[in-house]
């Protein structure tokens, strides 16, 4: 399952984290499989493996010895929907994906941005 976490960097620009557990491969040990994070703005053009693959890299192919992994989508749009999602990769080649999961951007450092922390009564 993959988890999404949206903030802003110091500059105001919004970001995206998102992590997930490692895989496990009957064959190939867990630090040599490969994972590419990549991202659409829906969930559904990211699907299947062959519909992932078109999508937009976010972290090209590497591996880790982590028990949870997670890498980061900066520079994004204030308020956008992303939709991300993660291949797998053994070494033989084949590929298995994650279920995709979408997070919204934070608006908080868009200019002229209005944010409500208690509401007016009446």
């Amino acid at each position: 399952m993959l988890t999404t976490t949206t903030g802003t960097d110091s500059s105001g620009n919004p970001y995206i984290t998102v992590s997930w557990t490692a895989a496990t491969d009957s064959v190939t040990s867990g630090a040599n499989l490969q994972y590419q994070l990549v991202s659409s703005s829906v969930e559904s053009n990211l699907d299947s493996i062959s519909k992932a693959l078109s999508g937009t890299v976010i972290k090209s192919w590497f591996t880790s010895s982590a028990s949870t992994i997670s890498a980061t989508a900066s520079n994004l749009a204030s308020g956008t929907l992303y939709a991300f999602n993660v291949i797998v990769k053994d070494q033989a080649g084949n590929m298995t994906i994650y279920t995709p999961s979408s997070e919204t951007t934070d608006i908080s450092g868009v200019p002229g941005a209005i944010t409500l922390t208690t509401f007016p009564s009446g």
